[in-house]
C-alpha cells in the first residue's frame, strides 16, 4: 500500500490510496492553500533622457584674455579703461616707431620700433604710466615686421611680417602668444591692419592694404578662411581669393554671388566703420566710402564723400559714429556728416599711429616721444549701431545692450513682438504706465485743439469787441 506521510501539527497523519487503520482518528479537512498572489510585473525603467547637447564652444571664452569681464553671445564685454591723457614715453635712442597697437582693455599698448641705422625690430609694452618696457615678440623674422593689431573679439595679436621671399599675416592667441598660425600669405607687405568689432559670417575679419604690383585692399577672416580682394586693378577676384568664393563667380542667384570687386588701379585702406561695415579708402587723391549692403551681404558701389574724408590720416572711432582726422598740428573729432565736434593740438611733426578702444584718446608719435592726446566729447564714448547685419546684432538687442527706435502708432505694438521671441526679455506693462500714456495723449489733443480752435476763436472774439 502506497502511503504518503507528512508532518502535521496534530500528530502523524497517514494518507492511503485504500484506507487506514480503524483506530486512526478521522482527519480534519485541510484548509485550501491561498492561491499565490499574481506577480506584479516589474515596472519598465524610465527611458533614458536624451543626451544634453553640449553648447558650442565660444571662441571668445575659449581663448579669452584676462581683460574680458564677460561675454554676450560671443560678443566680448571688456573691462575697459580710458587711456591716460597727456601720457608720454621716450623712444629708445636711434629707434623709430613702426606701429602701435592698444589692447582692447585700454590698459596697455604693444609698441614696435626699428633701429634707424639697420633693420632690427624691437618689441615694447607701455602702460601709459611709465616708460617703454622691453618685451619679447612672436617667433618671426623681427627684421621684417611691418604692422600689428589686436583683435577686439578676443585680444589675439595679428602681425604682418616678411617671411622668406614673401609676406605673411599671422594670428597669435592671447593665451599662447607664441603659438602663432598663418592666416594669409602674400607676395607683398600687408599694412594698415584693421579689425573692427563686427562679424562677417560669424567671424571677425582683418582688412588691410596689400602692396605688390599696385596697392589694393584685401580681407581675410581671423580663422584664415574667406580671403578675397575688395579692390583690384582688373576688377576681378585674384588668386589670393578663397577657392570656394572663386567657384561662385557667375552664379545666377544674387545671394550666391562672390564679393563684388571694385576696379581701381590703386587703393589704400583708411579704416572700416564697425557700425555699418563700410570701408573708407583712398584711390589717388580721391577719398571714398564703399558701403556694405547687409541685405545683399555684399559690397555696393562706392560713394565719394569729400566733406567727411578730408586730407590727412582718417580713423573711425570704435563707436562707429565719429571720425578722427589728423592733418598738420591738429587732431579733430568730426561727425559722420563732417560736422566738427572738437579738436586738440598735437606737435606739427607728429604721426597719428593708433586710436584707443574707448574712442576718446589717440596715440601720436614724433621723433623722440610717444604721447596720448584725448578729446573729451560725449559722442566719442557712445556706441552707435548704424546698419549692422541684424543677424550679428540680435544678441545685443535681445540682451538689452542695444535698442532699436520704434515707429509704432499704438501702445501694444511696442511690446507685442516680444511674445514671439524664444528667449526674449520679460515685458511688464502697468496700469499707471497706461494711464500716463493716456494722460499724455489727452494733453496732446487738448493742446492741439486749443491752438487750432480756441486761440483763433479768442482772437476773433477780441477783435469783435
Amino acid at each position: 500500500m502506497a502511503i504518503l506521510r507528512a508532518l502535521w501539527p496534530s500528530g502523524l497523519l497517514c494518507l492511503s490510496l485504500v484506507g487506514c487503520e480503524a483506530d486512526a482518528p478521522t482527519p480534519e479537512p485541510l484548509p485550501m492553500p491561498a492561491p499565490p498572489a499574481a506577480s506584479t510585473p516589474e515596472p519598465a525603467p524610465p527611458p533614458a533622457p536624451p543626451p544634453t547637447p553640449e553648447p558650442l564652444a565660444d571662441p571668445v571664452a575659449e581663448a579669452s584674455d584676462p581683460g574680458i569681464a564677460d561675454t554676450r553671445e560671443r560678443f566680448p564685454i571688456w573691462a575697459r579703461q580710458r587711456l591716460l591723457p597727456n601720457a608720454t614715453a621716450e623712444l629708445p635712442a636711434a629707434q623709430a616707431v613702426v606701429d602701435v597697437a592698444v589692447h582692447p582693455t585700454g590698459e596697455r599698448a604693444l609698441v614696435v620700433t626699428r633701429d634707424t641705422d639697420r633693420d632690427n625690430i624691437q618689441w615694447h609694452t607701455w602702460d601709459f604710466n611709465g616708460p617703454l618696457v622691453a618685451a619679447s615678440g612672436p617667433p618671426l623674422d623681427d627684421a621684417r615686421v611691418v604692422d600689428i593689431a589686436f583683435d577686439p573679439m578676443d585680444g589675439a595679436l595679428l602681425v604682418s611680417a616678411g617671411v622668406g621671399a614673401g609676406h605673411v599675416l599671422v594670428r597669435c592667441p592671447p593665451v599662447e602668444p607664441e603659438a602663432c598660425t598663418p592666416l594669409l600669405e602674400t607676395d607683398g607687405p600687408l599694412t594698415e591692419l584693421r579689425v573692427p568689432l563686427a562679424r562677417w559670417g560669424g567671424v571677425s575679419r582683418v582688412f588691410a592694404t596689400l602692396t605688390d604690383d599696385a596697392p589694393r585692399i584685401v580681407a581675410v577672416r581671423t580663422d584664415g578662411t574667406g580671403a578675397y580682394d575688395l579692390t583690384h586693378p582688373t576688377g576681378a577676384l585674384s588668386e589670393l581669393t578663397d577657392p570656394t568664393l572663386r567657384q561662385r563667380v557667375g552664379a545666377e542667384s544674387w545671394d550666391m554671388q562672390p564679393p563684388h570687386v571694385l576696379a581701381v588701379a590703386e587703393a589704400r585702406l583708411l579704416d572700416v566703420d564697425p557700425a555699418s561695415g563700410d570701408v573708407l579708402f583712398a584711390a589717388g587723391k580721391t577719398r571714398s566710402v564703399r558701403p556694405w549692403a547687409s541685405y545683399e551681404r555684399n559690397w555696393s558701389e562706392p560713394q565719394t564723400t569729400p566733406p567727411t574724408l578730408a586730407a590727412g590720416t582718417v580713423r573711425v572711432s570704435p563707436n562707429g559714429r565719429m571720425r578722427w582726422h589728423h592733418d598738420g598740428d591738429t587732431l579733430r573729432l568730426v561727425d559722420r556728416d563732417g560736422t566738427r565736434l572738437a579738436a586738440a593740438p598735437v606737435p606739427a611733426d607728429s604721426t597719428f599711429v593708433e586710436l584707443g578702444p574707448a574712442g576718446s584718446c589717440a596715440v601720436v608719435a614724433d621723433a623722440a616721444l610717444l604721447r596720448t592726446t584725448c578729446i573729451d566729447h560725449p559722442a566719442a564714448r557712445v556706441r552707435f549701431l548704424w546698419d549692422l547685419d541684424r543677424a550679428d546684432t540680435d544678441a545685443l538687442l535681445d540682451s538689452g545692450l542695444a535698442y532699436l527706435p520704434t515707429s509704432a502708432e499704438r501702445l501694444y505694438e511696442v511690446y507685442e513682438p516680444l511674445q514671439y521671441l524664444d528667449n526674449g526679455p520679460p515685458t511688464f506693462a502697468s496700469v499707471d504706465g497706461l494711464l500716463t500714456v493716456l494722460h499724455a495723449a489727452m494733453q496732446a489733443v487738448f493742446v492741439q485743439r486749443e491752438r487750432e480752435r480756441s486761440v483763433p476763436a479768442l482772437h476773433a472774439f477780441a477783435s469783435a469787441l
